[in-house]
């Protein structure tokens, strides 16, 4: 995602840029200059999800992205939604969980260790 996208989200939600940096805890300076990178990270848009009250799925369900292909009824773009996963986002999401389960394995074999001292 853009940030000129975000920021067109952001203008959605009737919220203004410098509300939204408070509420992350962040000086709107700041916050400016993330929304300024051609790619935004998925780190800062799932806290101005929260920020904002809303799934991060509601943040990339943009009908307009998806073009349908004429006659096959099949359905082809860079957003494709499928329940609330994004296609495109899908390996990124894969990579998260992976990354998560490690931290999981990492966190009860610390405990393991630690009950048995």
């Amino acid at each position: 995602m853009t940030g000129d996208r975000l920021k067109e989200i952001i203008a959605k939600h009737k919220v203004s840029q410098s509300e939204i940096a408070r509420r992350l805890g962040m000086s709107h300076q700041s916050f400016h200059q993330m929304l300024s990178a051609a790619d935004i990270k998925s780190s800062l848009i799932e806290r101005v999800a929260a920020a904002l009250g809303v799934p991060v799925s509601s943040l990339f369900s943009d009908s307009t992205s998806i073009a349908t292909a004429t006659g096959t009824g099949n359905v082809a773009g860079n957003n494709n939604v499928v329940g609330s996963v994004t296609i495109g986002n899908a390996s990124v999401l894969q990579e998260r969980v992976s990354m998560l389960e490690k931290l999981l394995e990492e966190k009860e074999r610390t405990i393991k260790i630690l009950m048995e001292r």
